[in-house]
Order: C-alpha cells, then structure tokens, then sequence
C-alpha cells in the first residue's frame, strides 16, 4: 500500500492524527516501500492496542521495524536476496602478479 492509503487506513482503525503527528508520521513512512508498509499495517494492529485513543505514533512504528524487516526477508525469493559484486575494481592476474613481486622485493630487503 502506499503511504497515503497507509494513513487512511490507520485513521480509520485508530484515530485521527493531529496535524502535526500526520506530517512527522508522513516523513516517517517515507523510507518503506508498499509491502513493508502492508506489513507494517498488519503488525501494528496486531501489537498496538486502542487503549487510550490515540493512533499510533512514530515509536510506536520503530518498536514494530524489526518484525517489519524480518517478514520482508522470509518473503524476498533467495535471488532478490543475491548481492551481485562489481568485480571492476579487482587486480587481473598480472597486476596481483606485479604487487607480490613488488611485496617480495620490500621484503627481501629488509632481512
């Protein structure tokens, strides 16, 4: 879900947000994409009690993140989770060959 739909949905099932708390909890959601925020809505309902009538607030998100990340990693497809190296900045073989024989020098003279 998008952020806005994430909002909406929070003020529907809690409360609504000050304006204040609606623009801090906005930048906050920022940083997620649309299935950590699906996942992110889930876990908050599932953890986060109406209680005192009040929404749910930045904290409350950051205490709910690990969950959040660890749900987003069981679900990733072993290939998603591939680094891929860029191998640009490695030595060929005749470089390698020419640092060791350099290394080997250096040493040699200081026996």
């Amino acid at each position: 879900m998008t952020a806005q739909k994430f909002m909406d949905q929070i003020e529907g099932y809690y409360v609504r947000y000050s304006e204040v708390q609606k623009a801090v909890v906005s930048v906050y959601l920022r940083q997620f994409n649309e299935q950590a925020l699906d996942y992110l809505f889930s876990a908050t309902i599932k953890g986060f009690e109406n209680r005192w009538g009040k929404a749910p607030d930045v904290a409350t998100f950051e205490g709910l993140r690990d969950a959040v990340c660890e749900r987003l990693e069981l679900n990733q497809k072993p290939s998603d989770c591939l680094q891929i190296e860029d191998k640009s900045e490695y030595l060929s073989k005749e470089e390698l060959a020419d640092v060791i024989a350099k290394l080997a020098r250096k040493l040699g003279g200081m026996e």
